[in-house]
């Protein structure tokens, strides 16, 4: 069993059917527009729902939880070939971004965000050494990770490989690239990697990327942070 809390991501979480809902606890008290669609939500799905004090609500949930958390089942994840099938039917290109590393909670939750509001299809993470899907993730995401299917993986170089034997164009993004991001002119799927913030794409992935962009950057700034980095990247490559 799983829980979300805040009401963005419980909201967007009971929008969908993918997951077995468990129980919603609601703070007494709690009131507001978001809460009653939330309310009005579970009881379409007659999911069982507690109203709790505020100071029970307290002492045992964090003050993020916005008064609201749902208890659910685990999420589903999603093969690759999935994401693309999902922007063919949606009749795009694709747009999938791999997580090499990504290691804060927070990174990994604005990524997500970003990413749904940039219509990106999909997100591979990997199943060790990463953030992974966890309740603050999920609150970060403010509830957009349900707008995205997620694959988990054990090897995200075998990911890479099965991409590009569909011709989806793998581009990596580092501060050393070989090529300005806003020189970039393709019309193919495209497959973007984002490292580690330490120590950015590891050398087996940077060795198959077909390109490996770079943001241009003024008054000697190095480098930024991955979220904010991406953000660019996938504005620049959308549009």
């Amino acid at each position: 069993m799983q829980k979300i809390y805040g009401r963005n991501s419980v909201y967007e979480a009971l929008k969908k059917d993918d997951r077995v809902f468990i129980k919603l606890l609601i703070k007494e008290g709690s009131v507001g527009e978001k809460i009653r669609k939330i309310g009005e939500l579970a009881r379409n799905k007659e999911i069982k729902t507690e109203i709790i004090s505020a100071k029970k609500f307290k002492a045992s949930y964090p003050m993020n939880a916005q008064g609201v958390v749902l208890f659910l089942g685990k999420r589903k994840y999603f093969p690759i070939l999935e994401i693309l099938k999902y922007a063919e039917a949606n009749n795009e290109m694709p747009f999938i971004v791999l997580l090499d590393r990504i290691q804060d909670v927070h990174n990994l939750g604005s990524i997500i965000r970003t990413a749904a509001a940039l219509g990106v299809h999909g997100l591979v993470i990997p199943k060790h050494n990463s953030a992974g899907i966890t309740p603050e993730v999920e609150r970060i995401s403010q509830g957009n990770i349900n707008k995205l299917l997620i694959c988990k993986t054990h090897n995200l170089l075998k990911e890479v490989m099965l991409l590009k034997e569909k011709n989806i164009t793998i581009l990596g993004l580092d501060m050393n690239g070989d090529m300005d991001i806003t020189n970039y002119k393709d019309d193919n799927g495209i497959a973007l990697i984002l490292g580690n913030e330490g120590e950015g794409i590891r050398l087996g992935l940077l060795k198959e990327c077909d390109h490996v962009l770079k943001i241009p950057m003024e008054n000697n700034v190095e480098s930024m942070n991955v979220s904010v980095s991406f953000a660019i990247a996938a504005f620049v490559l959308k549009n």
